[in-house]
């Protein structure tokens, strides 16, 4: 009785089993530049390697437990279908003319920003812990207390 049991209740698990379907991700490691460089090349790249994936695709960029200096703008827009896993720091440079003179526009809100990220489908996991710092004392400490 009970091996008939175990049977009947065997097959269905099986047809179920073979319904799914697994289908390999892309994994993007970024390693941050050394000594302090410019590590925004790296996660752009990242980004269009393992960033537009099809369903039921997915892709995922991973940053490890490590400060990564930006000093250039990025563009990561258009993404679909990616994990974002950011376990360390991402650490925007403090050379405000740069910023001021290579900022991207974000036209609808009349403002520019220094990344523009955007698509669909992502999921961004940052573990409690991961941190974007884009220096915001040195620009308030830049306008002296003025508004936009």
């Amino acid at each position: 009785m009970y091996a008939s049991l175990l049977a009947a209740l065997s097959v269905p698990a099986l047809a179920v089993a073979r319904t799914v379907v697994t289908v390999p991700e892309r994994v993007c490691i970024v390693e941050p530049c050394a000594n302090g460089g410019d590590s925004a090349p790296a996660i752009i790249e990242a980004f269009e390697k393992c960033g537009h994936n099809e369903e039921p695709s997915r892709g995922k960029v991973v940053f490890r437990n490590e400060t990564y200096n930006i000093h250039s703008v990025m563009n990561t827009t258009g993404l679909k279908n990616v994990d974002v896993d950011l376990n360390g720091l991402l650490l925007w440079d403090t050379n405000i003319p740069y910023w001021l003179n290579h900022s991207l526009p974000v036209g609808y809100q009349n403002q520019s920003s220094a990344w523009l990220f955007g698509g669909e489908n992502i999921n961004w996991d940052g573990h409690g812990q991961a941190t974007l710092n884009g220096s915001g004392q040195v620009w308030y400490t830049f306008v002296n207390g003025t508004n936009n």
